[in-house]
């Protein structure tokens, strides 16, 4: 990974100085208490576990390891599907990777399925507004095509873009962001498309009963669509090398770092949510707390007889004919990634809202990157009563058997919190 150190007049005088950050530019103060805490003793493991002691006192809400009661699954071997199939998972998936273990002697007793459960959508795109958008729109009916990209050139663009991630930097800010492209180019799996599962299914019927010269119509499209979004692909992955070589390792406060941040809040916007939306699930908003249709619908693109209607099915399977005592679902903590869906009805009664951050200048030190963040440009969708929405899908998971959830997006807060009273201490 590359490590960005920006040294000071003071850092080159050989002088220690801490700098203070409340996290959110309209909370200002004059004295911070009880910012630096120093211990001295030979035991670092010992030092650590105090200081911890006295965080956790001074945070009111925290407590130490030592004071927690671990969950009895820690006491078990067991398997996570993310590295097994990132957000592509679903219920089949997990029945083969738990029978696969137990055929090698190592039956896992509890299971993470990971992001790729819920339910999730993305906010109107590509904006009718865009100008890139409107000439597309233009070529599309000129051959009297959909104006609605279809799966065909999201797929196309994605298997583009793929070749060109075989030898980006995973520890880059561009490689922690397409972790699954990566992942796609060294095994050659498709880029997942959870959210759209129930429409293809949809759009998989109206095919087997569209006439003859419809399905050639569609052919048609489905090959100009191809083109159009291999070309999109190319055009995608020229961005990634330049991202990757040039804007990622500048600096902030370097021009250009300005010069890119200008553009991705103006002229870039659009194209950059747009890539985002296509490749990854940072831009996508929780629209119910209930599973996807991998886990509640029997697909045809799934073929186990154990894909059943809901999810209390699924985790029961595990349980009484695979032997899983425990299972563990994800969530972000924000609900999802770029939190909850302003238009899904399911999600009205949270009464979300937008939120845009504004990152500080002592987050932007640490990652710059975070100033063309998914949420920072399109904003992050955040309800009043955090704990309503928790409290809603913890009891449904509950009633359908989940033992427990891995909660993931922590480092969100700080940047939610550039908007919202400062980030955690």
């Amino acid at each position: 990974a590359r490590f960005k150190q920006q040294r000071s007049a003071r850092q080159q005088r050989n002088e220690l100085f801490i700098k203070v950050a409340s996290g959110d530019r309209a909370i200002r103060g004059s004295s911070f208490p009880s910012v630096l805490l120093v211990a001295v003793g030979t035991d670092p493991y010992a030092l650590v576990d105090a200081a911890i002691v006295k965080a956790a006192k001074l945070s009111g809400t925290a407590k130490p390891l030592a004071q927690k009661e671990l969950p009895a699954s820690l006491d078990h071997f067991g398997w996570c599907s993310w590295d097994a199939f990132y957000s592509s998972v679903s219920a089949a998936g997990i029945f083969t990777g738990v029978q696969s273990l137990k055929a090698g002697n190592t039956p896992p007793k509890f299971v993470i399925i990971d992001d790729g459960w819920q339910q999730t959508d993305l906010d109107p795109y590509p904006d009718p507004n865009a100008m890139y958008y409107k000439v597309e729109q233009k070529f599309r009916k000129s051959l009297s095509m959909s104006d609605v990209r279809g799966e065909a050139f999201l797929e196309a663009a994605s298997k583009a873009l793929r070749r060109a991630m075989k030898d980006l930097d995973e520890g880059t800010s561009a490689g922690a962001m397409f972790q699954e492209l990566i992942e796609a180019s060294k095994t050659g799996s498709n880029v997942d498309l959870h959210a759209l599962a129930l429409e293809h299914e949809s759009k998989l019927a109206e095919r087997n009963n569209a006439s003859i010269t419809d399905r050639v119509k569609r052919r048609w499209t489905d090959g100009i669509d191809t083109v159009l979004g291999f070309l999109m692909g190319k055009i995608q992955t020229l961005f990634v090398y330049y991202y990757d070589n040039v804007v990622d390792p500048a600096s902030h406060g370097s021009w250009m770092y300005h010069l890119f941040a200008k553009l991705a809040h103006g002229p870039l916007r659009h194209l950059i949510l747009d890539f985002i939306a296509d490749q990854t699930n940072f831009s996508r908003r929780l629209t119910n707390v209930q599973a996807n249709s991998k886990f509640s619908l029997e697909s045809p693109g799934l073929k186990s007889p154990y894909v059943s209607e809901n999810l209390k099915d699924v985790v029961g399977h595990l349980k009484s004919d695979l032997g899983v005592d425990y299972v563990i679902c994800w969530h972000g903590i924000l609900a999802y990634w770029s939190g909850v869906s302003m238009e899904a009805e399911m999600m009205k009664k949270y009464s979300p809202h937008n939120v845009r951050p504004d990152p500080v200048p002592a987050l932007l030190r640490v990652e710059p990157s975070m100033k063309w963040n998914p949420i920072v440009l399109a904003g992050m969708g955040s309800i009043y009563d955090p704990y309503h929405i928790y409290n809603d899908m913890h009891k449904y998971l509950s009633e359908c058997g989940v033992t427990g959830v891995k909660v993931d997006c922590q480092a969100g807060i700080n940047l939610v919190g550039t908007a919202g009273g400062g980030g955690a201490s």
